[in-house]
């Protein structure tokens, strides 16, 4: 049984080095694959702003309060451009570099994320239109950077990445907690937006005083979590992939 449980152990740990180095592979080449299927182009550093798919651009640093996301010029979808800055693929670079030991994935990590951040200041454009999206980025900078701060120093990026987490995390934290979700657009939303708050404050509690304690956070996502289901255990979502999606959160 010792033996068996073994080798079954080591076949995962090989699969999951394979798995990230492809990944990575992949995503240095400039490929990715968008909402876990759609393979799509992007550059080096990516077009924050592009519909990849439509193959347009369009670049508004317009206050995020006075831009609408549900009615994109161009024939674009707002769920194509905060797909790119979920930084779901940043964070499979960062997976990659952490199994595999390999700088190079860890830095195109740190380079993209610092483009993002001079691309996309605070509260303006498309990509802080949504508060989901912003409780998603903290989730995905919460890995990235637990996942490469051990190794930054010996890669050579660890004051890039102390200045990332400086340049994302207050902003990120503060407008996740002051424009919550409420009403009709709470239950997954607010989900994803206090799993973010409450991973980026257990790795960093100083961030408690922009945003709410880690206890009121917590009994916040625990009665939202109950909130998602009627008496009799069904999911109130109508929409299947946005139960699987909250059960994720």
């Amino acid at each position: 049984s010792s033996r068996r449980r073994h080798t079954r152990l080591q076949g995962d740990w090989s699969s999951d080095v394979c798995s990230s180095d492809l990944d990575a592979s992949q995503i240095l080449q400039g490929r990715i694959r968008a909402f876990g299927h759609l393979e799509l182009p992007i550059d080096d550093p990516p077009l924050w702003h592009r519909d990849y798919l439509a193959g347009q651009t369009i670049r508004n640093l317009a206050p995020a309060s006075k831009l609408n996301h549900r009615n994109l010029p161009q024939g674009c979808d707002s769920k194509l451009i905060w797909e790119l800055s979920r930084w779901y693929f940043i964070v499979r670079l960062a997976m990659a570099a952490h199994v595999l030991d390999d700088p190079t994935p860890a830095r195109k990590a740190v380079e993209w994320l610092k483009d993002w951040v001079k691309e996309n200041p605070p509260y303006r454009g498309w990509n802080w239109t949504s508060t989901l999206e912003v409780g998603i980025r903290l989730i995905s900078f919460t890995w990235i950077d637990g996942l490469l701060w051990p190794r930054s120093e010996q890669w050579g990026f660890r004051s890039d990445l102390a200045q990332l987490r400086r340049d994302i995390l207050p902003a990120h934290v503060w407008f996740a907690w002051r424009h919550r979700s409420f009403g009709s657009s709470a239950n997954n939303h607010l989900m994803g937006e206090l799993v973010g708050l409450i991973l980026v404050i257990a790795r960093w509690p100083d961030l408690a005083k922009i945003a709410a304690p880690l206890g009121k956070l917590q009994s916040s996502w625990e009665r939202e979590t109950l909130a998602q289901f009627g008496e009799d255990g069904g999911n109130r979502e109508q929409a299947l992939n946005y139960q699987l999606f909250s059960y994720e959160f």
